[in-house]
């Protein structure tokens, strides 16, 4: 009999060990979830349901989408047949690009960030905005994770994910 007791003891301690454990880095988990920004900056603000067109100039490769009634075709080039699902894709890829940060404001030397003259040019055409919102893509940034846009209404030099590179060159390789 006093053997169980000194087991259950030991498993006890275990027990009381292993919640002492879970509870601390439990709420050190916590605490680091509370610094965790609430909204992330998008680059094009209005919700991704208002977009009306979205244009893509990429050197000889001029790509034009737009949305009818909640679907989507490719309008330019016109000989192309590209899934729905391809173009859905692309359009998600744009209309969620976070800014990871505001480099410059009107930037004085824009060749320092390939934007001088951009390898790609994007349009996004809202249906209560006459003009579009422009973003420029320009060269990687040194981390290679990232890379420079100048946002063309507000004339600031972005740094902005390269999925939205890697996501329009996929696209654009299948036409």
């Amino acid at each position: 009999m006093n053997v169980n007791i000194k087991r259950l003891l030991v498993w006890a301690g275990i027990f009381c060990v292993l919640l002492a454990y879970v509870l601390v880095f439990e709420r050190i988990s916590m605490e680091d979830e509370e610094n965790i920004p609430e909204k992330l900056d998008r680059v094009f603000p209005l919700p991704q349901a208002e977009i009306r067109s979205i244009q893509i100039i990429q050197g000889d490769k001029n790509t034009t989408l737009m949305k009818k009634d909640r679907s989507w075709k490719m309008v330019s080039p016109a000989d192309t047949s590209i899934s729905e699902e391809n173009i859905r894709s692309l359009v998600s890829a744009v209309a969620d690009v976070v800014k990871i940060d505001v480099i410059e404001q009107n930037p004085t030397n824009p060749a320092q960030y390939g934007l001088e003259q951009p390898k790609t040019t994007i349009n996004v055409f809202y249906e209560r905005k006459r003009d579009p919102i422009t973003l420029l893509l320009g060269n990687s940034a040194p981390t290679g994770v990232s890379m420079y846009g100048l946002h063309k209404n507000d004339n600031s030099v972005l740094m902005i994910g390269t999925y939205l590179r890697f996501s329009i060159n996929s696209f654009l390789g299948k036409l």
